[in-house]
């Protein structure tokens, strides 16, 4: 026997520990047993993380010219030479038989070898007398004799355990380690914690449900073994349990009856579909294939039992009328197929036990023989996959599930530095859901050359390129069927499809160097979950953080192990949606014996479950399998059609930013937020307003819009013909917000005006095919210009289907310009700097607003008057007009345009200081005025003359245009341009032209 961590027991009672991590022949037949039969049975053990000791991972049997392999992942078959097989399997020579009864998996003989192996930590051996004295391994000579079990294979009685034991190594060229030994291993240094009846005791207990076995079986060894292990553990109670499972075995074995002991809060049988638990279950009862050999007068076993009616095929129980076929000796389940020996014929078991044979042929670059234990037409190139949330499938078929949101090395070139080197990863980001993970980025590493492929866009050394592209000497960079491929010679083959599926395929001459989450790529799924250093990772979590690659954004942290309502599906599970997979007959069928569907249903289940039944999801999980079968030659087209799946994927068209994620929500596929967003850019849709006459805008964020349920193009201002475009992620409006184009609205007060409008829509649900239900949409928004009130705005607040919100208003702009003229028309500007002039010559000024209403809002100019500085509050100045009327003294200044239009018009005679008179300078205040509530024209002769308003809050402008005086004439030198202004939250506004006049 070996169980636990592990300990043995001799076939003489010797007991000892042994943490070797190698494989191991625990018995043979010895060369003195040359007129028996011969055999070998070994055990490889696998070191357990982070607790110096090993459990049994794998049992092989060697009889009668066959290699019978029972591994963790082989519940319900075996791997016969190479090949898997549902189990029972047998072979009438030597009335060999691999069965299934209760927890244990056994191979028997007709020579009284057996080997029971519970898949898991436990696995023992019976063997006949004849073979007494007979045998060698790590179960001793079988002489009665336990002092001298200790043996080498040479022959040599040895006192050392550890010499014994390692010596014992199957393969000489395994690399591995033999463990502890003597004083460095691992102490229980509180063994009467776990010797009570809480945990260990339970089973010397005299009232225990082991009781009527303590009279037959010395409880001692067992219950040391028990304290050893679960104390390492630290009183984990799997451990417990199968410390437990041991000494039950045991002590049925000797025909115990005993009483239950398992319940469901302790030590319990999750039992599949279909069955149940018992603790003393007849072994032959309930198979779909009755077992050559009787074994009924065998003990009986503890574990899973179908329930009546339902009937043992492989690891599910089935409806009797699910029963399959028995083909070439060999038992297959409904629905499924196998190839010959050649590859020229599959075989299909049908109902009612019917085997339908077709001609086959395998298809050009494929090669006939056993891959991952199946016999098929094999792709020359191996074919590891990531997909979904994401799920990876390495290239020799294990399955691992990992949510990180870090960047990972899928797979790389680790251990042959001869052969052209690669290195894989991805970026992988949530998508509305923190539970899971998808891809966002793939990097491809060559030699000299790095890829990154973000959607469909790829970089080259950082630079964008166009498809298709040839980067390097045999290296090019293509899109077919909507997917990225990057093919490097006849050695790798890259593809992406921009959303969540990646496909790596990479020649055979890449087998055994390989390392990353996709494996190692020699052909034994087994050994897939190693981490860098080469030992086995505990969980896929574990896995997958160890994997985490160097350089990748520091901001991202470790993935947790926790647990999640979405699971691997039990044997048996039905999905509605995710059976298309494995459907016989089905659309993908025919792809079934080459791309075993099982691990791509697994995933799809998760994924429908982590993100509802939402079709994206489900197409994109089909998808996956569809590329995998193109890959290996079976175009199937007809899967769209089982599962109203679009021709191309609909996030194709949606042209999401770094900062979304297409995705479907009830229904909805669009553009989602990939960050999160605070309360108020929750509210306001993250709004973007600028009011700047006829330039304004508006713009939301797209993924806002998504996330409350509408899609960007249904959204539309007051005119439903003034509808948004997309930039960047963003739904933007343009609008003119001085007019009332677009529906907009006009407020006006004593201060203030305001033009108002609304981005507006309606959406109608669907809801069950039965009902429909209109959600709305209603975002009020502002520009407020003066003359109008800042008013505070409300927060946007959800009432039941409608959104309604009031966006903070924005701050108009509009410009001033004040230009000078040559002639009364105001049509010739001076255009040559400097302009000669002389004293008293005559200066046409004009100024001009643009940016607001022109029906409803006219030029006023209040005040212009001159200074020697730039310092409109200079006290050296003079007026040449005062309240919007002309300065009677100076006698010059004509008003030849004023509150008419947008535009105002005076002019002057030139003149100069007495003193300072080098420069002169010219500055305007101007106020619009509302002519549907104002009186706008003035009658000067009526008016008194006022003092001018305070320019305190008035916004200057100063040109930086002059006149020079010319030395010995009269002339002046007018500079010709204008005053620019642009007037933010404020109408009046002085405009300023900077004009230096010098005497001649």
């Amino acid at each position: 026997v070996a169980t636990g961590d592990p300990h043995y027991r001799t076939f003489d009672g010797r007991r000892y520990d042994f943490q070797g991590a190698c494989t191991y022949v625990l018995v043979t037949a010895c060369r003195g047993a040359r007129d028996a039969p011969q055999f070998r049975v070994e055990t490889h053990n696998r070191e357990i993380p982070g607790r110096s000791v090993a459990l049994v991972d794998r049992v092989a049997v060697v009889v009668y010219g066959h290699e019978i392999l029972l591994s963790r992942d082989s519940l319900g078959r075996v791997k016969v030479d190479g090949l898997y097989a549902n189990l029972p399997w047998s072979r009438a020579e030597g009335g060999l038989t691999v069965f299934r009864a209760g927890l244990y998996t056994h191979v028997r003989t007709d020579f009284g070898l057996e080997v029971g192996y519970d898949l898991r930590h436990h696995v023992w051996v019976s063997l006949h007398r004849r073979f007494a004295g007979r045998t060698c391994g790590l179960c001793g000579n079988y002489n009665g004799l336990p002092a001298d079990d200790y043996i080498t294979p040479n022959g040599t009685l040895v006192s050392s355990l550890h010499t014994f034991a390692s010596s014992w190594k199957a393969n000489v060229t395994e690399q591995c380690e033999h463990g502890c030994q003597g004083g460095s291993c691992p102490v229980c240094e509180h063994p009467q914690t776990y010797s009570g009846s809480q945990f260990c005791g339970i089973i010397s207990h005299a009232n225990g449900p082991f009781a009527a076995c303590l009279s037959r079986l010395d409880p001692a060894p067992y219950l040391q073994d028990c304290v050893y292990d679960v104390c390492l553990a630290q009183g984990d109670r799997e451990t417990l349990c199968q410390s437990l499972q041991a000494f039950a075995s045991a002590c049925q074995a000797l025909n115990v009856s005993l009483s239950p002991w398992r319940n469901d809060s302790f030590c319990g049988v999750a039992c599949p579909e279909n069955s149940h638990y018992e603790v003393c279950g007849e072994r032959d009862i309930n198979r779909c294939v009755s077992l050559p050999t009787n074994t009924s007068s065998a003990p009986c076993a503890e574990g899973c039992f179908c329930d009546h009616g339902f009937r043992l095929s492989g690891e599910h129980c089935v409806p009797s009328t699910d029963c399959g076929c028995v083909h070439n000796g060999l038992y297959l389940q409904m629905g499924q197929s196998v190839l010959n020996q050649a590859c020229t014929e599959r075989c299909q078991c049908h109902a009612g036990g019917a085997v339908e044979c077709v001609p086959l042929l395998c298809n050009a670059g494929q090669e006939c023989g056993i891959r991952n234990g199946q016999m098929g037409c094999h792709d020359t190139f191996s074919i590891c996959v990531v997909t979904g949330d994401p799920h990876y499938f390495s290239y020799d078929g294990a399955l691992t599930h990992f949510q990180g949101t870090c960047e990972y090395q899928v797979s790389a070139v680790c251990h042959n530095l001869t052969l052209p080197w690669f290195r894989i990863t991805t970026e992988n980001r949530n998508r509305g859901n923190s539970l899971v993970s998808f891809i966002y980025r793939v990097h491809v590493y060559l030699t000299g050359l790095h890829l990154q492929i973000t959607g469909r866009a790829v970089t080259v050394g950082g630079q964008p390129v166009s498809l298709p592209a040839f980067p390097s000497l045999g290296v090019s960079v293509l899109v077919r069927d909507g997917t990225v491929v990057v093919q490097v010679g006849d050695n790798l083959e890259v593809r992406y499809d921009g959303a969540s599926t990646l496909l790596l395929r990479v020649a055979q001459s890449y087998a055994g160097t390989l390392c990353g989450l996709c494996g190692n790529f020699n052909g034994n799924p087994a050994d897939d979950k190693l981490l860098p250093d080469g030992q086995p990772a505990s969980n896929d979590t574990h896995l997958g953080n160890s994997w985490r690659a160097e350089g990748g954004s520091s901001q991202c942290e470790e993935a947790e192990s926790r647990e999640s309502e979405c699971t691997d599906p039990p044997p048996g599970h039905r999905h509605p949606l995710c059976d298309v997979l494995t459907a016989d007959p089905g659309p993908f069928a025919q792809c079934h014996w080459q791309v075993d569907p099982r691990r791509y249903y697994t995933s799809c289940v998760f994924d429908t479950c982590a993100y509802g039944m939402d079709r994206l999801t489900l197409c994109r999980a089909v998808g996956a399998y569809a590329a995998a079968c193109a890959l290996h030659g079976f175009q199937v087209s007809s899967w769209r059609n089982a599962t109203d799946c679009p021709e191309t994927d609909p996030c194709d068209a949606m042209d999401c930013t770094e900062d979304e994620w297409c995705g479907d929500r009830q229904g909805l596929i669009g553009c989602y937020c990939a960050h999160t967003h605070n309360e108020t850019q929750l509210r306001t849709f993250d709004y973007q307003l600028s009011c700047n006459g006829n330039n304004s805008s508006v713009s939301i964020s797209r993924c806002l819009l998504f996330t409350a349920g509408f899609p960007a193009n249904v959204l539309h201002l007051n005119d439903p013909e003034c509808t948004g475009h997309l930039s960047h992620g963003r739904l933007q409006f343009n609008f003119e917000s001085n007019t009332r184009a677009c529906g907009n609205r006009l407020q006006v007060n004593s201060t203030h005006f305001t033009y108002s409008n609304t981005i507006q829509g309606t959406v109608n649900e669907n809801i069950g095919g039965v009902i429909t239900r209109e959600r709305k949409i209603s975002l009020h928004l502002a520009c407020e210009y003066p003359l109008s009130i800042n008013l505070s705005s409300p927060n946007i607040t959800h009432v039941e289907s409608t959104v309604t919100g009031t966006l903070p208003s924005g701050q108009g702009t509009y410009e001033g310009r004040m230009i000078l003229y040559e002639d009364s028309r105001y049509s010739q500007q001076f255009s040559k700097s400097p302009i000669v002039l002389t004293l008293n010559e005559r200066v046409y000024v004009g100024i001009a607003i643009s940016g607001v209403d022109s029906d409803r809002f006219v030029l006023t100019m209040s005040n212009c008057w001159a200074t020697p500085t730039t310092d409109p509050f200079n006290p050296i100045k003079w007026n040449l007009i005062t309240n919007r009327c002309v300065n009677s003294v100076d006698g010059t200044v004509n008003m030849d345009e004023d509150g008419l239009s947008t535009v105002g018009r005076f002019s002057f005679n030139v003149f100069k200081f007495i003193e300072d008179s080098a420069t002169i300078y010219l500055h305007c205040q101007v106020q619009l005025c509302d002519i549907l509530t104002s009186q706008c024209s003035v009658d000067c002769t009526e008016k008194s003359v006022r003092s001018a308003k305070n320019l305190d809050s008035a916004l200057l402008l100063t040109s930086t245009q002059i006149l020079k005086q010319s030395t010995g004439n009269t002339d002046l030198s007018v500079g010709s341009g204008c005053g620019h202004l642009s007037v933010l939250s404020t109408l009046w506004a002085v405009l300023t032209l900077c004009v230096a006049m010098f005497m001649m």
